[in-house]
């Protein structure tokens, strides 16, 4: 039997709590081998029994690991994956990868650089979507949003653009194999932030939030390839007591790493590579200048790195 690829984790956070622990514990193929946070209370209640560190370099210096996971605040991204670079560890950042274009950009120069998490191209229903997505001009719809007050980020949130855009961008991008052009902000649904993202030959229309309660929607025209959330929904899902979605595309997605790291087969196309990080942060600096002046086209090209064009 091969042995299970070890995980070390950066970072305590909710994400972490809800997501990469038990989508680890899950699975023979991954062994959760160390984690890193300077809250030793939250080390030892979320990963209890595993190796605990106050910093990423004590981590990366006690324990021999084959991936990290960097799910630290995205301020703090960039120096932990140089730490994981420097040891010889390849790395997954969470998103957003930085906190701009400039630092996603900072970690596609890395050697080797990192991958980034954007793990709804594990969902199989966006699979379908980016195999179904041939015909040019078509448009895409997705509503993502939760409750910002349920999730109890830990550090605080970063707010509904840098938390759930990376996804809705890089959903919209990944599907279509598009890049984006420009962006405009638009009045839309009640208590959610609304863009359209013109891409060469098609266009996404996001709808974000973080006060309209737990949805997720992904929509064609008049085809939907994924509806989730809402009272029913989390109840069912209680009650079945299954793992949540967060949980299994985070299980495929470090599989997929895994197998990366120990050279099994071709490297999973689902993976987001930094380069692709860049061009999702570039969109939300668009996005977020368009924010403050809704109604104006910003340009994508122009927030993108200099380096990167």
């Amino acid at each position: 039997m091969t042995e299970a690829v070890a995980v070390g984790i950066a970072g305590c956070g909710r994400v972490v709590e809800r997501g990469y622990w038990p989508a680890i514990a899950g699975t023979t193929q991954l062994r959760l081998a160390g984690v890193a946070d300077p809250d030793h209370g939250r080390r030892a209640r979320i990963a209890p029994g595993i190796p605990g560190f106050g910093t990423v370099d004590e981590l990366l210096s006690s324990v021999p690991l084959d991936v990290l996971v960097i799910a630290t605040p995205p301020a703090l991204h960039e120096r932990v994956a140089v730490s994981a670079a420097a040891a010889g560890v390849r790395s997954i950042v969470e998103k957003p990868p930085a906190g701009n274009a400039e630092g996603a950009a900072a970690l596609a120069a890395l050697d080797p650089p990192p991958w980034i998490a954007f793990n709804r191209r594990f969902e199989p229903e966006v699979e379908r979507l980016r195999d179904d997505h041939a015909e040019p001009g078509r448009e895409i719809e997705v509503v993502l949003s939760i409750d910002a007050r349920r999730w109890q980020a830990f550090e605080g949130s970063p707010g509904p653009l840098l938390d759930l855009g990376p996804h809705a961008v890089d959903v919209v991008c990944w599907t279509t194999g598009l890049p984006p052009r420009r962006v405009r902000c638009e009045p839309g649904r009640r208590g959610y932030q609304s863009f359209v993202l013109e891409l060469d030959g098609a266009v996404g229309r996001l709808h974000l939030s973080h006060e309209a309660g737990w949805h997720e929607l992904v929509r064609v025209g008049g085809a939907t390839y994924l509806r989730r959330g809402g009272r029913v929904d989390r109840a069912r899902r209680a009650a079945t007591r299954r793992p949540g979605p967060l949980v299994a595309t985070l299980r495929a997605e470090l599989e997929a790493v895994g197998r990366a790291v120990r050279g099994v087969g071709q490297v999973d196309a689902r993976l987001g590579s930094a380069a692709e990080g860049v061009l999702v942060m570039a969109t939300l600096d668009a996005m977020a200048l368009a924010a403050r002046e809704p109604g104006t086209w910003v340009s994508v090209d122009d927030r993108m790195p200099a380096c990167s064009r």
